[in-house]
């Protein structure tokens, strides 16, 4: 009846970079505590960038113990330094899809102090973290009459650059920067679009100052554009 996701007893833990959501530990039982952690007194029990949210139990349905828990999001307030209560913003957790949406506030507050996560941004909180290599993409409402890749701004760049592009009919769009020896470096699009303008955000976090090609390829229709990284 104690600790639904995690219990732990007499022993050393040190969780770091963990998503704790959807375990229940006995709701209906009085005495059940922490339906995602229990931690006893006994346990030497610490971590940070994790996300505990959205567990059951009867009482303290997050979090039952008195471990420092850091820059963690939790539905509770924890002990510890720099958490945050605020909903995550999962993907959709009915199909336990944990990644975060664009808005969460887990993402780039984890421990500064942590290695940063692949995409080179500070670490996210939880498990998994938001890739902002490359941005999302916001369609507009309108239709134009051709094919057009539109110049890059700014250009140059350091790092984030906006690249936009657009159809005259719906249909399947590749969009990649590449280098000067031709190799790809980073791939932004590779799926079907609607008509209409599309804007792309890239970041290049982890690509070295130079010159790059951008390309597009829309059906039959394909053309390139500069763009220069200066860090």
């Amino acid at each position: 009846m104690f600790g639904g996701g995690i219990y732990a007893d007499s022993c050393s833990v040190h969780l770091v970079n963990n998503t704790i959501s959807q375990n229940v530990s006995e709701v209906m039982e009085p005495e059940s505590r922490g339906g995602g952690i229990f931690a006893k007194p006994t346990a030497d029990y610490y971590g940070e960038n994790n996300i505990i949210y959205d567990n059951d139990a009867f009482g303290d349905p997050e979090y039952s113990g008195t471990a420092a828990l850091n820059y963690s999001c939790c539905a509770t307030t924890l002990s510890g330094t720099d958490n945050i209560t605020d909903d995550p913003l999962f993907v959709d957790p009915s199909v336990d899809d944990f990644n975060l949406q664009e808005l969460s506030p887990c993402i780039d507050t984890g421990d500064p102090l942590s290695p940063y996560d692949p995409d080179g941004t500070r670490v996210d909180m939880g498990a998994l973290y938001y890739d902002q290599s490359a941005g999302v993409i916001i369609s507009q409402i309108d239709h134009p009459f051709e094919f057009r890749l539109e110049p890059a701004y700014p250009n140059p760049f350091n790092p984030v650059t906006n690249i936009a592009f657009s159809l005259p009919i719906a249909g399947d769009v590749i969009l990649g920067v590449y280098n000067i020896q031709g190799s790809q470096v980073a791939t932004l699009l590779d799926e079907w679009q609607n008509a209409g303008r599309h804007d792309v955000t890239f970041v290049a976090n982890n690509l070295s100052s130079g010159l790059y090609i951008v390309r597009l390829q829309a059906g039959e229709f394909h053309t390139s554009q500069k763009i220069v990284l200066m860090k």
